[in-house]
Parts: C-alpha cells; structure tokens; sequence
C-alpha cells in the first residue's frame, strides 16, 4: 500500500514538473501567443487554471514548512498580493492588475512548490530559455524579421515619385520571444545573476563538454547584447563583475574583469552608431526626468517605484519595498548554512539578481507588483533555493 502511495506520489510530481516547464514557456513565450487568447485571456492564465487541483498540495506544503522564517515570508507574500488585488479590485478599469498580482502569486507558488527538491532542474530550465531567447534575437537583429504584431526594428521609407524605398532601422533592439525588447531586458537583468554562479564552473572547465558549454554561453551573450536594453546590461554586467570578486581569485580578476568590462561596450558600439551602452548625460537627463515625474505626481512611463506610489500611497509603497528588503535579508541568513550539493555564490548571486532586476526598474515602469508576472518566476526560485538549502544543509559542518 505504501509503495502504491509512493509511485503515485512520484507520478504526480513529474507530471507538475512538466506542467512547470510548459508554464514558464508559456509566460516567455508571449510574443508569439499574445494573439492567442481563449476568452480574452491570455495562454499562461488559464495554464495556471490548470493547477487548480494542486492548492491542497500547496496549502499543505506551505503550512507544514520546518522553515519559520521562509513561511513567514511567504506569507508576507501572500497577503501582499491578495490586499493589492483586492485594493485594484475597487476599481473596475484595474480588474486586469488585480488578476496578474493574484496569477504573479500563483507563479511564484508553483515555482517554489515545483523545483523546491531539484534546483539545477530549474537552472537547465532557464538557460535552456535563455537558449531560444538569444536565436531568436540574432535572427530577428541580422535579418529585421517582423516576429510580432506591432514591434519590427526598421521600416521602409517610400519615395512614390522615385518608387524607390530606404530602410529605416530604429534604435530598438531584439525582442527575443517577449514581443518587446523591455520585458526581455528584464529577464536578462534577473536571471543572469541567478545563472552565473552555476554556469562559472564550467568555463573554468576545459573538457570538450565545456568547450560546447562555453558555445552556448556565447550565444547567451550576443542574443542579451543585441536586446540593447541598456539598464538590463549594465546591471547584469555589474552583478557578473560582483560575483567574479566573489567567486575568484585576484589573479584571475586582473584578466577577466577588464575584459568583461570592455567586450559589452566594444560590441555595442558595433551594433549601433547612434545608441551608446553608458552615457552620463543621458543618465543625468533621465535622473531628472525621474524628479519631473515625483513632482507632478503623474503616472512614468519610466520608473517603477514612482508608478507603485501613484497607485498604492506611501503605505502600499512602504509594504512592498518592505518585502524586497526581508526577501534579502532571508537570503542573507541562510548563507550560513552549508549546502555541497550547490555551487559557491548562489546566494549572493540571489541577492545581485533582486538589486540588478530593482535598478532596471528604477527607469523603467513595469515590476513584480505592476503587471510583470514574468518576475514572479524569480521570487519561486528564491524561495525554492533557500528551501532547498535549509533542508539539505549540512549540519555537521554548520556546527
């Protein structure tokens, strides 16, 4: 009876695991779906319905965690999303916002619950992810395909009289499979963080495996840059140069950081002539923009906390940067733990992940808590690896 219950046990598990993956697809893959709705939802709302009967495995899972400060925290979670909501609620026009804050929940949920057992499962997920991303971003830069409805990199200019065209490519970068280079250089500036403490070992490596590794971390690289999203790049690139600090020896940092500084600049350069990486004119112009909007108290189009205090007030605002500062705290405290099975720096790229995605808000003005639902994924992961870690430590070490 007991080995019954076991295989089905391990049966349902797998059949979560994929149903994870097709979610997350789902959710990077909105430029090719965002046509694709049933009811006028989109694709990934309704695969969330479909998880509808795990809630007394999550229910269940969450409340018997032998991790007080991670239930806490994800019950902070919880009952921010579900009061934001229900103040979105109030207004009828804001029904969509209360609906991706509770499906933002929902993701997170499912991703904690998902991969809490396997977390290099998770990390294969994302670079396979970021994979597909960085193809679609060269084929879409070299050949200007128009992948998406509404978002193309050039035009053609039509002179009637001559029936002669010019093309006219626009500063925007590679959309990836977003549909929009924005929501792409957000997942850049999360993720990266997350990857690169895993993915460290093995260009340290020098097998033919590696070599083939080292390929697809290239095709990574070239696909984010060509994004030309330059907040998401430079707060990647400061996150990696951060973790280099962290994880090497100063030996190697005499060669590495320099060139992992200039490389990004070299080839952006290359790929435009009129859109530098770092400028700090346009950061001053862009810094005052930010003091324009605080004074008119209008909604940005480039600031994600300025567009969190225009909808929720200062308590709603107070709340939610509350949670980001308790989130890193919880990641901090369980640094202290020894966990093997786990690269060095995870946790420490964890953190870099939260301040890198923060910082390219900071000009932008989508986030967790603003129709970003694609975030959501991280916070899963954050909560999955601290889990992880709190369960496997070793306790012979730590003592």
């Amino acid at each position: 009876m007991q080995l019954k219950d076991s295989l089905f046990i391990i049966r349902i598990d797998k059949l979560h695991g994929i149903m994870c993956f097709v979610l997350v697809l789902s959710l990077v893959l909105q430029g090719f779906l965002e046509q694709q709705k049933i009811f006028g939802q989109p694709i990934w709302m309704w695969i969330i319905a479909l998880f509808l009967p795990f809630l007394f495995r999550y229910t269940n899972f969450i409340l018997n965690l032998n991790n007080p400060s991670l239930k806490y925290m994800y019950i902070y979670l919880f009952i921010l999303c579900s009061s934001l909501a229900l103040f979105n609620l109030f207004n009828l026009q804001d029904i969509r916002r209360a609906l991706t804050l509770l499906a933002g929940l929902a993701v997170a949920t499912i991703i904690f619950y998902g991969f809490r057992k396997n977390i290099t499962s998770f990390i294969k997920l994302i670079i396979f992810l970021f994979i597909i991303q960085s193809v679609f971003s060269i084929i879409q830069f070299f050949f200007d395909l128009q992948f998406f409805d509404g978002f193309q990199r050039g035009i053609d200019e039509c002179d009637i009289t001559k029936f002669d065209c010019i093309r006219i490519v626009s500063d925007k970068g590679s959309s990836g499979t977003f549909g929009y280079p924005v929501p792409y250089g957000y997942f850049i500036a999360t993720f990266i963080p997350i990857l690169y403490p895993h993915i460290l070992p093995v260009f340290q490596a020098t097998s033919s495996k590696s070599i083939k590794s080292n390929f697809l971390m290239l095709l990574i690289i070239i696909g984010s840059l060509l994004s030309m999203q330059r907040g998401a790049i430079l707060t990647s690139l400061t996150s990696v140069i951060f973790l280099n600090i962290f994880l090497l020896k100063p030996r190697f940092n005499l060669i590495t950081l320099p060139l992992m500084t200039l490389i990004p600049f070299i080839i952006f350069k290359y790929i435009s002539d009129d859109k530098i990486l770092f400028s700090f004119n346009l950061l001053i112009d862009r810094w005052n923009d930010q003091l324009y909007w605080f004074a008119t108290e209008e909604y940005s189009s480039h600031m994600y906390m300025l567009n969190l205090f225009s909808k929720f007030g200062s308590l709603g605002i107070f709340f939610i940067i509350g949670f980001y500062l308790t989130l890193i705290r919880l990641l901090m405290k369980h640094r202290k733990f020894n966990n093997t099975t786990l690269p060095k720096g995870v946790i420490f790229g964890s953190i870099l992940s939260i301040i890198s995605y923060q910082l390219n808000a900071l000009f932008h003005n989508n986030g967790h808590f603003m129709l970003d639902v694609v975030g959501f994924i991280s916070l899963g992961y954050f909560f999955a690896l601290t889990y992880f870690i709190f369960e496997n430590k070793d306790d012979s070490f730590n003592s």
